[in-house]
């Protein structure tokens, strides 16, 4: 029997290549993403490549605690045993959106649903043999600033600096998670897969055509997908859990992330403002 693996994003960009190296290896790999039209031309794609492979799509808004928990639903429709979650999905939003929880886009999509899904697939986690959780993250959640009260609802926005924030509390999220997951034998780390050339953060205009311009210069979403298809599929990783690695380098954690007290702060005020409870 197959392995089974879910992506988040796995319709465009690294998201895309992650899905195709998985099921290269085998692995039963089902893809979430918002835009129907690309999720099944990647389907369709990557079958052909793979003609033996097993790979399916399935539409999911991760932009609010509703939508989200509907995807888990979902996805829990698909697979009674999850072997790999790879928390891919992020957006970076130049200009302030609110979502019908009152929650700024960038830390709902980013930090609130890979809190939800690993929360909610965790059943299906737990089915499988030494599960892996895998947070895609940013190396510039160590340029993050925690703020409790303005950051989830955008008081403090910033065309850079609430993506990294947000970066930062998914940082600070994986870290808690990945202890309470260890008695379930569920292992969960993050990673920074390195500057690549995705359509995050582009924008409209003079600055946009400069972005991507420089664009060329990074890397292609092939070397963006190395790192997580690694920390997800590498022998030597197997049981290690509650790391952050820069590519395939294991980092320390920033002091704030490192920082106990405002995680537990950071903890508590994710699991309210999205409604769960971690028991």
């Amino acid at each position: 029997m197959s392995k089974t693996a879910v992506v988040t994003g796995g319709n465009k960009g690294i998201g895309k290549e992650i899905a195709r190296q998985l099921v290269e290896r085998g692995y039963h790999t089902l893809i979430l993403g918002r835009d129907e039209l690309s999720g099944e031309e990647s389907v369709k794609e990557i079958s052909v490549q793979y003609p033996e492979g097993k790979i399916e799509y399935l539409k999911a808004d991760l932009g609010s605690i509703k939508s989200t928990q509907k995807a888990i639903e979902n996805i829990q429709g698909h697979f009674s045993s999850i072997d790999l979650l790879v928390n891919n999905a992020g957006v970076w939003n130049q200009k302030l959106k609110l979502n019908d929880d009152g929650l700024e886009m960038s830390f709902m999509v980013n930090h609130i649903a890979p809190l939800l899904l690993t929360h909610g697939l965790r059943p299906q986690l737990k089915e499988a043999n030494s599960s892996r959780v895998v947070n895609v993250n940013s190396g510039l959640y160590i340029r993050g600033k925690f703020n409790l009260e303005e950051t989830p609802t955008g008081k403090d926005f910033h065309g850079l600096n609430t993506y990294a924030n947000s970066k930062l509390w998914n940082t600070m999220a994986s870290i808690e998670m990945a202890e309470r997951l260890k008695s379930d034998d569920i292992s969960l780390n993050a990673l920074h897969p390195g500057v690549i050339n995705t359509g995050l953060g582009d924008m409209k205009g003079f600055m946009g055509g400069l972005l991507r311009l420089v664009k060329n210069f990074w890397g292609k979403p092939t070397d963006g997908a190395k790192s997580p298809v690694w920390v997800a599929t590498a022998p030597e990783l197997e049981g290690v859990t509650g790391k952050y690695y820069n590519i395939m380098d294991e980092w320390e954690y920033s002091p704030t992330a490192a920082d106990p007290d405002l995680r537990n702060k950071a903890w508590e005020s994710s699991l309210k403002l999205a409604g769960i409870s971690w028991n």
